[in-house]
């Protein structure tokens, strides 16, 4: 199965979605078992307020007919049934992935091609200063690089946006390979956006300077398949990286007799 096909990306972030639900569920066992789970006004108080966001959503779909007000509805309804019998700490374990469940596998393909062009904007930029650092004469409008005469533009394709799902499930696996806690493993995972943004622009680098040598034949085929798995590769390589910047779990020490 081709990393960038269409049922490749759908599967991942589905793994992605079953992986964290997974990560979350255990968390919320794991507190009523210690007895921590106990539901008080607070909790309370909150699951009223995501009830009537929920309706209010059902109302503004019912005017606007989108269907992302359904969506924003069944998951403010389920943080509310979960926030009043498991309490706020557990709704808030599970608002993410029911979020990527409800709301972004639906809208996959939108979302991907709003992404598409701010991740394309940004390598370019980014790639276009390099490649004048090295001496390269080239420039870029938007999102086209102009060099010696020929136009390339970077499309969806080039943007890494086909392998924004299998990165996103591999780096979630990647993150809990640290022993930390659970706001430094958030840190560390949201540092893959520099990482994604530094990889795309070496791939553009590499392209730009592969295409002065082979000209379009870089941009199809084999050479292409290969920098998107290299953009890959770097961009996982730059996580695990980051992963040595944010501080692990302390064990206790024994005591000494």
């Amino acid at each position: 199965m081709h990393i960038g096909s269409e049922i490749a990306g759908a599967l991942c972030l589905l793994l992605l979605v079953a992986g964290m639900m997974v990560q979350a569920i255990g968390r919320v066992i794991s507190n009523g078992a210690g007895g921590v789970s106990a539901v008080d006004a607070g909790d309370r108080a909150l699951s009223w307020v995501l009830i009537a966001g929920a309706v209010l959503a059902i109302a503004l779909g019912t005017r606007w007919g989108h269907p992302v007000w359904r969506g924003l509805a069944a998951w403010a309804l389920l943080l509310g049934v979960v926030c009043r019998s498991r309490g706020r700490q557990a709704a808030g374990w599970i608002a993410v992935p029911c979020f990527l469940g409800i709301l972004v596998v639906p809208f996959r393909e939108q979302l991907l091609l709003a992404l598409s062009y701010p991740l394309r904007l940004s390598a370019t930029w980014l790639s276009v200063r390099v490649l004048g650092l090295v001496g390269v004469e080239v420039s870029h409008t938007l999102t086209t690089i102009h060099l010696s005469g020929l136009d390339m533009a970077i499309t969806d394709a080039c943007s890494g946006i086909r392998q924004l799902e299998a990165i996103l499930l591999i780096a979630f696996v990647l993150v809990q390979l640290f022993p930390r806690r659970l706001l430094w493993k958030v840190f560390h995972f949201f540092s893959l956006l520099p990482a994604i943004i530094a990889a795309n622009a070496i791939r553009l680098f590499a392209t730009v300077l592969l295409f002065k040598s082979i000209g379009d034949g870089v941009l199809v085929g084999h050479w292409h398949n290969g920098l998107g798995l290299l953009q890959v590769i770097l961009c996982i390589a730059f996580l695990f990286l980051a992963g040595f910047a944010f501080p692990e779990s302390s064990t206790p020490k024994e005591p000494q007799r």
